[in-house]
């Protein structure tokens, strides 16, 4: 109907069909709407490619009917009159149009869709094996009638049989036991990309970076309101919330999710990367940036998270919660609001981080809930981390510092993270905390090398092995400085076997 139809004007097209060959005659690309491409002067419209769509069609249909009678009749004449009557012992077969239609477009559509894949394979099966039938008729019937001039299909030899069932053995037991042992080593043996997050399900759908523990703090602290989020986790953002057994609505209303354009206003989504582009004056400080030939500074991101605020709070948004994704984490929008002071990180791990207002009064309750353990945090791990990550950035003395690096510190213990080892290393700033980082990294090195082997065979190698390494590149680099170059010798040796390790490379076993 499509062909037939105009499907955006829903009219029926013109068949001036002599106008619009001379029309496609001209084009040269693929076939795309026409506010994509700039095809000159050449007068081509949605209508027009739907007509010449059908008219290749029909082309097709009939082309296919001539050439189906053609070969009928060149066989025909080939056969000998005393074996006429043979000729209908093995027909030709015929093409079922809807069959392939339909396993070709179901093919497509999990093709185009990599969550549908099993799907293409459970429909190419069937098309496979009809063709593979009807080409083995063919050949067959062939050779029966170059040499007995007899159209038929003889049955197949008992040696012929025992070589398929034998191919057919050795297929399934090789490729079963390989495909087997892979899903072993993939799905069942130690994750090395988490150490709770591990199950099948989890490792097949690769759910370990979503919000779960962010979920479950936002629940148990009762946030509700309105939401900026990554647009790709709405979904399951409101799914991880307990939605008002009357409305059905969710205590925090999402700002875009994984419909995107198939379920928002196009206005809805363009807002939505407006704001994390930075917003219109942040475009023009990355602009200005790119023209002098220099990077964003801390003032550039200081200008750009006022803004971001600001458009933020003109939506009645208070809450920002954002995937620590490398890719997410260096946005402008990111960094933007890192750089807002009223904007402040209430809850943070290794997937997620989540900021609040602190100029609403829910917001600065949060904020001050860290700090007066009011909040309610899914583990100790988080609460210390993100306790840690304030007392070292803002604490104004030395002892709430150091207390600030002793609750990452503690956070790590509890669970090998590559963000607390990030805010760890980056105490190194504060002279105060330097001695402290030292010592943890000496013990944390040498615990690594003398259990490397334990770990190994453990969930969540992968966020032990990383930070070995980077502790090991400290104390190489202050040995080399304190002129020790036997000891520098002996970390880069060790770093030199953590980098040949095949596991070090394997941050997530994936199919």
């Amino acid at each position: 109907m499509t062909a037939v139809y105009n499907p955006f004007k829903f009219e029926p097209v013109s068949w001036n069909v002599f106008a619009r060959v001379q029309q496609f005659s001209g084009i040269r690309r693929l076939w795309v709407p026409v506010y994509e491409t700039n095809l000159g002067n050449l007068r081509v419209f949605y209508k027009h490619l739907f007509t010449g769509i059908y008219i290749l069609n029909f082309v097709c249909i009939v082309l296919w009917l001539i050439l189906s009678e053609l070969q009928k009749g060149s066989v025909v004449k080939k056969v000998s009159k005393e074996n006429s009557d043979l000729f209908e012992k093995y027909k030709l077969p015929k093409i079922d149009l809807a069959f392939i239609a339909v396993g070709g477009l179901t093919i497509y559509m999990a093709y185009r869709s990599r969550r549908f894949i099993p799907i293409a394979g459970y429909a190419a099966c069937p098309l496979i094996a009809m063709f593979i039938d009807q080409i083995s008729r063919n050949i067959s019937a062939s050779i029966s009638f170059y040499r007995k001039k007899s159209f038929t299909v003889p049955a197949m030899s008992r040696n012929l049989q025992r070589v398929f069932i034998f191919t057919g053995i050795v297929a399934v037991l090789g490729f079963g036991s390989f495909w087997g042992l892979k899903f072993k080593y993939i799905y069942l043996d130690p994750w090395p990309s988490n150490t709770k997050l591990n199950s099948v399900f989890i490792r097949m759908t690769a759910s370990d970076v979503k919000p779960f523990y962010v979920c479950k703090f936002m629940r148990d602290n009762k946030i509700s309101g309105k939401m900026f989020n990554y647009w790709t986790e709405g979904g399951f953002i409101a799914y991880g919330q307990d939605p008002n057994t009357e409305t059905g609505k969710t205590p925090l209303q999402l700002f875009m999710d994984g419909r995107a354009q198939a379920a928002y206003d196009p206005k809805a989504f363009s807002r939505w990367n407006n704001i994390m582009a930075g917003t219109t004056e942040g475009n023009r400080i990355i602009r200005t940036a790119k023209l002098r030939g220099r990077k964003l500074n801390s003032s550039d991101y200081t200008k750009i998270g006022q803004e971001i605020g600001k458009l933020l709070r003109s939506h009645n948004v208070w809450v920002v919660l954002m995937p620590m994704t490398k890719n997410i984490a260096e946005t402008v929008f990111v960094k933007g609001i890192d750089y807002n002071p009223q904007w402040q990180v209430v809850f943070l791990n290794d997937a997620q981080k989540l900021y609040v207002d602190i100029k609403t009064q829910r917001g600065k309750e949060l904020f001050d809930g860290i700090f007066n353990g009011k909040n309610i945090y899914p583990d100790e791990f988080s609460k210390n981390l993100v306790l840690g990550h304030h007392l070292i950035v803002l604490g104004k003395t030395e002892q709430a510092k150091m207390k600030g690096l002793e609750c990452a510190i503690k956070a790590f213990n509890l669970s090998p993270s590559l963000t607390a080892i990030r805010l760890i290393m980056n105490a190194r700033r504060f002279p105060q905390l330097s001695p402290r980082v030292l010592d943890f990294c000496k013990t944390y090195f040498d615990d690594f090398i003398e259990n490397k082997a334990r770990y190994a065979q453990q969930d969540g190698y992968y966020k032990r092995v990383v930070p070995a390494m980077i502790t090991g590149d400290y104390l190489k680099r202050v040995a080399s400085a304190s002129q020790k170059a036997d000891i520098a010798d002996s970390y880069a040796a060790k770093m030199q076997e953590f980098k040949n390790n095949p596991a070090t490379k394997l941050k997530m076993k994936t199919w």
